[in-house]
């Protein structure tokens, strides 16, 4: 499986995830989304340090650049197609059922990646 291939199937996921009204009730803010550590090893040592607080994702940013990739070219391929549709359509159901992600949504200029792309 390609990198493009991985990243399509993740975007389908994602957007078919997104289009859950009732996902937003356990994740409302798409923008400070937990990150998921690897995997444990039971033979490794410990971390050292424990962070206090886990890091976060900034996933409207991570669908606002996947979209940005197009923006002054169009999609060569099928793959390319689907991986901006689904990217749209998490980032609709995001900015619609959230409130929270249409402020990260606005503050990451998504109003502006969108009109970029009319043009």
């Amino acid at each position: 499986e390609t990198g493009l291939e991985f990243r399509c199937r993740c975007m389908e996921l994602a957007a078919f995830v997104a289009q859950r009204e009732d996902v937003f009730e356990i994740l409302p803010d798409w923008s400070k989304l937990p990150k998921v550590g690897k995997t444990v090893d039971s033979n490794a040592e410990p971390p050292a340090k424990k962070s206090k607080t886990p890091p976060n994702i900034d996933a409207i940013e991570c669908l606002l650049q996947t979209v940005g990739t197009f923006r002054k070219k169009q999609p060569e391929n099928e793959q390319e197609i689907d991986l901006l549709e689904n990217a749209c359509l998490a980032l609709d159901s995001c900015i619609t059922f959230s409130t929270a992600n249409l402020t990260a949504f606005l503050n990451g200029q998504g109003v502006e990646l969108v009109v970029r792309c009319l043009k």
